[in-house]
């Protein structure tokens, strides 16, 4: 059987809230890292939006925007949470399910948990997620497993300090994940991300995880590929064309989304007209501004709230 690993994040533009990477981590029959689980499972998934049962798995910016709600984005994610055997019902719960040791907020605890699914119709996501079970049962595709790395503005800001670098917080973030989801010297996998930021080489990045032997096979504007023993990982631009990518994208968005919605809850019961904010720069210091007198009186410091980059 061969192991492919898809991983993506969500969140590392705003100022307000957490970073989040996830991994989806899927077994097939064969070996072939030219496999296309898209086309293994196309009476399951669509790329694009499906009114006849088929689940949604894409780019999560192609499935979500705040005009349209969350409703298509919790669908796609929870079938995906389905097929993972995750079956947590409430957020953060699902989040500290899918971590490792979850370093959320304070005020995380200081607001009631949401409710799953918070838009979304329970029986659509219950149809579709029998479809894909489906599908990947006659395929022998198997889903081994989703997991999340969240960092929150406190942790996200000590990273920072360290690296004085957005980028490199995205990559230590990425490679300590995918260091405790895998282990190359005994399971050989297709290992595929997006790009971190800018980032072109990631050899001394891999070698620094792994502490083994990295062949560099290509470096382009477009993509880098390294061998590490018998397996093979890249580094990619638009990486969500790749189905294990997109599922990641998606549960990262998903993770982000629900503790945006927690976050906006706190802050309402103690600022009660304050809009929402989903964190990016410029609405982001409209939202502090609106919230500063509060936050004073609570003692929430700049470094817990507010990440610097």
């Amino acid at each position: 059987m061969g192991v492919i690993i898809g991983m993506d994040e969500a969140g590392l533009g705003p100022n307000l809230g957490p970073f989040v990477v996830a991994a989806t981590v899927w077994e097939f029959p064969g070996r072939s890292r030219n496999v296309d689980l898209f086309e293994s499972l196309k009476d399951a998934v669509a790329q694009e939006p499906c009114p006849r049962g088929r689940v949604h798995i894409a780019d999560s910016k192609a499935i979500f925007s705040p005009a349209r709600g969350l409703a298509d984005l919790e669908t796609s994610a929870l079938a995906i949470l389905s097929v993972a055997n995750r079956t947590e019902s409430r957020f953060p719960e699902i989040l500290d399910g899918l971590s490792f040791g979850l370093e959320a907020d304070d005020w995380m605890a200081r607001v009631p948990p949401v409710d799953l699914p918070a838009e979304c119709d329970r029986e659509v996501v219950a149809n579709k997620a029998a479809r894909l079970a489906a599908a990947m049962e006659q395929g022998w595709i198997r889903c081994k497993g989703v997991h999340v790395e969240a960092v929150f503005p406190k942790g996200f800001n000590s990273r920072i300090t360290s690296t004085d670098n957005k980028a490199a917080v995205c990559s230590q973030v990425s490679m300590n994940l995918l260091r405790r989801i895998w282990d190359p010297e005994t399971t050989p996998a297709f290992v595929i991300g997006d790009r971190h930021g800018g980032r072109a080489r990631y050899d001394q990045l891999l070698t620094e995880t792994f502490g083994c032997f990295v062949f560099r096979t290509s470096e382009t504007p477009e993509l880098s590929r390294y061998q590490v023993g018998d397996s093979e990982v890249r580094f990619e631009c638009r990486a969500e064309k790749h189905f294990a990518v997109a599922c990641a994208s998606i549960v990262a968005k998903y993770m982000r989304e629900l503790s945006m919605r927690m976050f906006n809850a706190f802050w309402q019961e103690h600022v009660p007209n304050v809009r929402p904010t989903q964190g990016y720069p410029v609405d982001a210091r409209r939202f502090a501004k609106d919230v500063a007198e509060a936050r004073a009186a609570l003692g929430i410091p700049d470094e817990a709230f507010w990440r610097s980059r």
